[in-house]
């Protein structure tokens, strides 16, 4: 039988990160697996896009696998670590001295993933050459969901901007965050900007459904699909509905908060967003 390269690779969160392996002899390449080889469980599609070639003098020559790995349920304690799919058939032919390439590009839910690459070979100019290795293009199908939270600000102060990382995609899904208003008169009014590349100007925002006075602490609760709705008389809370836009590398989300006075509040602020990660040309 043939020797085959093992092929083990860590998730850089929002990074990428390749590792190589040399054939060391001839085999025909029949397959290809994934294993999470440490602790991390439960890593969702969207979070680690792998992408395995065989590279033939410096050249990529054969694509086994591209696509979203994603972890199966959660098991105690495996020995040799978390089955992950989708898998892949293939059928070429490896000669001496053509180099595996292993590229992953990871998710903050991924951070410190140990992905291994488990091949299957058979002997070499033997067997079916008609397989069809896996391939899904990045940022399609459903994303990662992630939680995050965003400092408190300083009094009078809207949150920082959050840019989204690179190799990413985001969605933002929700966002939840309380203004407590000082006696200085006049009203408040919360809206959600996004879109906000350096020297671009907003693409969108999502305005909040009533405005709020002095000396009163409202919950903002923003969320994809949800309706515009107040109810100040009671929950003290506001509702408003999220435009549903995919931003990229590099573009914003923040809150602006118009009238807002010196004394004002924000509470610490959480956000959700779906998010894909892969090759990205403008990352």
């Amino acid at each position: 039988m043939p020797t085959i390269p093992v092929l083990a690779n860590t998730v850089v969160p929002h990074g990428v990160n390749t590792v190589t392996e040399p054939v060391p002899s001839p085999f025909r390449l029949l397959a290809v697996s994934f294993l999470q080889a440490n602790t991390l469980s439960q890593i969702g599609h969207g979070s680690i896009y792998a992408l395995l070639q065989v590279l033939r003098q410096g050249n990529p020559v054969y694509t086994a696998f591209a696509g979203y790995i994603m972890t199966g349920p959660t098991r105690s304690a495996p020995v040799i670590g978390y089955q992950m799919f989708p898998s892949s058939q293939c059928s070429f032919d490896c000669e001496t001295g053509d180099i595996l390439s292993l590229t992953l590009w990871g998710g903050q839910e991924s951070s410190g993933a140990v992905v291994e690459a488990v091949l299957v070979a058979g002997k070499a100019g033997e067997g079916p050459m008609d397989a069809v290795p896996f391939y899904e293009p990045p940022f399609t199908g459903p994303g990662a969901i992630v939680v995050f939270t965003n400092a408190q600000p300083a009094a009078g102060a809207d949150y920082t901007a959050v840019t989204v990382p690179l190799f990413a995609r985001w969605r933002l899904r929700g966002f939840y965050g309380s203004l407590t208003t000082s006696s200085t008169a006049g009203n408040r009014l919360v809206t959600l900007v996004k879109g906000e590349p350096a020297s671009t100007a907003p693409l969108n925002g999502d305005i909040s459904a009533a405005n709020q006075a002095a000396s009163e602490t409202i919950a903002y609760y923003f969320g994809l699909g949800a309706q515009n709705q107040s109810g100040l008389a009671t929950a003290a809370a506001i509702a408003v509905g999220l435009s549903d836009l995919t931003m990229w590398n590099a573009m914003t989300f923040v809150t602006k908060t118009g009238g807002l006075a010196a004394a004002d509040q924000w509470s610490t602020g959480y956000y959700v967003v779906e998010e894909w990660v892969g090759p990205a040309p403008n990352a």
